[in-house]
C-alpha cells in the first residue's frame, strides 16, 4: 500500500466507526417511526447495510480500485536491484480495516429508552467499561494493521520473491517447474518449484493481495522460467514495455493483426 492509499482507508475507516456508532444512536431510532413496520423493518435492514457497503465504495471509488487491475508491473527504485514489482492492493487490507472499525462502532453499548423510541448508552452496572475498552482495542488494531509493512512480489533476474509481511519467499527461476503457474487461478497462484533437497513444493500466492491482472503476472513468470534468455532484462523500462506489447498481443491476437 502506498502512504496515500494508507491515509485515505485511515480516514474512511474511522468515518465508518463514527457512522456506526451514529447508526446504533441516531438512524436506527428513526426507523422505528416508520409506519407500517414492515416498511421500518426494510428501512432499517437497508440503514444496516449501508454501515459497511457505504465506506467500502467510498473507499473503492477514492482509491480507484473499482477498475480493472493492470496489466503491468511497477519498476524497482533501487538502481542497485533491478525488478518488475507487483505491488499491494490498498483493497483488502484497506476493506478488512474498514469492516473492523464498524465492528468497533457496534460495541458501544446502546439500548432503547423504555416506552420511547429513543437510545441510550446502556446502564448496565460494568458493562459499558467492558466494551467500550474492546471497541477502542479494535479500533487500534483495524489502524495498526493499515500502517503494518506493505507485501509485493518482485521479479529479478535471479528469480521471484514474495514478500509477507513478516518474511519473504525466494524462488529462482530455475527451480520453477515448467508450465506453470496457470492462468486460470483466481484466488491463488501456486507456484510449483523444486527446494534445495530436489522435492516439488508449491507456493500458493494470495492474489487478492496484489494489484496485477492475474493472467498477465502468470504469464510473465511463466514466460521467465521458460526462456531464460529474457532474464537478464528483467527490471528495465524496455524489457516492460516488450512484456506489455507481449501480452496484449497473445490476449488479443485479432486486435493486434489490424495494427
Amino acid at each position: 500500500m502506498t502512504s496515500a492509499s494508507r491515509f485515505t482507508a485511515t480516514c474512511v475507516a474511522v468515518a465508518a466507526f463514527g457512522y456506526s456508532v451514529l447508526h446504533n444512536f441516531v438512524l436506527q431510532p428513526l426507523t422505528w417511526r416508520i409506519h407500517p413496520d414492515v416498511l421500518g423493518a426494510c428501512a432499517g435492514l437497508v440503514v444496516f447495510a449501508s454501515i459497511v457497503a457505504v465506506p467500502v465504495v467510498a473507499y473503492l471509488w477514492l482509491t480507484r480500485r473499482l477498475r480493472p487491475r493492470p496489466a503491468t508491473f511497477t519498476l524497482s527504485t533501487v538502481p542497485q536491484r533491478p525488478a518488475f514489482v507487483v505491488p499491494e492492493s490498498p483493497a483488502y487490507r484497506g476493506v478488512w480495516a474498514i469492516a473492523l472499525m464498524v465492528m468497533a462502532g457496534n460495541l458501544i453499548p446502546a439500548e432503547r429508552v423504555p416506552n420511547s423510541d429513543h437510545v441510550r448508552l446502556s446502564t448496565l452496572s460494568g458493562f459499558v467499561p467492558v466494551l467500550v475498552l474492546s471497541a477502542v482495542l479494535l479500533a487500534v488494531a483495524a489502524l495498526a494493521f493499515l500502517w503494518l509493512p506493505t507485501v509485493s512480489i518482485l521479479l529479478t533476474p535471479t528469480g521471484v520473491t514474495v514478500r509477507y509481511l513478516v518474511g519473504a519467499r525466494n524462488i529462482c527461476w530455475q527451480d520453477l517447474f515448467p508450465g506453470g503457474p496457470p492462468s486460470t487461478a483466481r484466488w491463488t497462484m501456486p507456484l510449483r518449484y523444486h527446494n534445495p533437497i530436489g522435492r516439488a513444493k508449491d507456493l500458493d500466492v494470495l492474489l487478492l493481495l496484489f494489484h496485477v491482472d492475474r493472467e498477465f503476472l502468470a504469464t510473465a513468470i511463466r514466460h521467465y522460467a521458460e526462456r531464460p534468455e529474457h532474464r537478464p532484462d528483467i527490471g528495465t523500462s524496455t524489457e516492460l514495455e516488450r512484456l506489455r506489447i507481449g501480452f496484449q498481443r497473445w490476449r488479443h491476437p485479432a486486435r493486434a493483426a489490424q495494427t
